[in-house]
């Protein structure tokens, strides 16, 4: 995108970078005459579950100056994750998906973002794939050209307590006990 200085004499491109292999246009999602670039959240490919396995919620990033700022969680948003939303409803009726961890994850930042985190919650715990150890490893640090972990290495017991840990880390979710 563009940005000015506040003369609007000096023009500068500020670029937020390629996402999933290509560029997200700017546009105006909520017709509003306010311009933003909505992508999915690539944190969520290959978290827990292969990448045609995964689903991802929208991230929604604005020019603020010179820098994109991530503003998905702001509440004006609540619409278009409420679209998605609708988007991903018809997975429900499937009997035995493929690898539903990959697919869950994503639901349940969506419920989280628009508010209904707890029903989101209660939904996965109905569905989630007990057998899977995908995303039950992460590695707090580095890793090195081999793809060995140079720093701490986690452990989750369960789907659902490294989902917790990964909306807690991504900011889609709060710790226990804060506001």
């Amino acid at each position: 995108m563009l940005t000015s200085d506040r003369s609007g004499q000096n023009w500068r491109e500020v670029t937020l970078g390629p996402f999933d292999g290509g560029y997200s246009p700017a546009e105006d999602p909520l017709r509003n005459g306010r311009f933003l670039i909505v992508d999915v959240d690539n944190r969520f490919l290959y978290r827990f579950a292969c990448y045609a396995c995964s689903t991802a919620p929208a991230r929604i990033w604005q020019l603020q100056g010179d820098a994109f700022v991530d503003v998905s969680h702001r509440p004006e948003f609540k619409p278009l994750h409420r679209r998605n939303l609708q988007r991903m409803a018809d997975w429900f009726q499937q009997k035995n998906p493929e690898s539903p961890n990959g697919f869950l994850a994503a639901y349940v930042a969506n419920k989280a973002l628009v508010g209904e985190l707890y029903d989101g919650w209660d939904r996965m715990t109905q569905r989630y794939d007990a057998s899977s150890d995908w995303g039950l490893t992460e590695c707090k640090g580095e890793l090195d050209n081999n793809g060995k972990c140079l720093g701490r290495e986690v452990v989750y017991s369960s789907f659902p307590e490294a989902l917790r840990a990964f909306l807690i880390d991504t900011g889609y979710i709060k710790p226990t006990g804060e506001q």
